[in-house]
């Protein structure tokens, strides 16, 4: 891939700073190394236009080996550490985000538009 291919990519922009604030909560056991590796798999299916996250549970728990119950689990601590957020629209469409403060997508524009989205579900 040449410089110029990468310009017109789009991509997940993974805020190492950011991510180092969730390191402590590794030792804490408040996470576990495995969730930041559910974490990765979800930045894999991410639509880098919207942010927007859609999988299925089972199959991409079954792409990290990992079972759907171990899998469930870490989502629900990616979730509770506010790492990633459940989004459910009033059409009916669902998907998960990531906190755009640890991943950016979409490019310039998106970030407000995720965070917006990020914050209206803890309000």
């Amino acid at each position: 891939m040449s410089f110029s291919d990468r310009e017109n990519s789009v991509f997940c922009m993974f805020h190492s700073l950011e991510a180092q604030k969730y390191f402590g909560q590794i030792k804490k056991r408040e996470l576990q190394p495995r969730d930041f590796l559910v974490l990765f798999a979800m930045m894999s299916v991410c639509d880098t236009k919207t942010g927007k996250i859609k999988f299925a549970a089972q199959s991409l728990a079954e792409e990290l080996g990992m079972n759907k119950t171990t899998f469930s689990n870490s989502i629900k601590r990616l979730k509770v550490n506010l790492i990633i957020a459940f989004i459910l629209e009033e059409n009916g469409e669902k998907y998960y985000i990531i906190n755009p403060y640890l991943v950016s997508v979409g490019g310039k524009g998106k970030w407000a538009f995720t965070l917006k989205k990020f914050a209206k579900v803890f309000e």
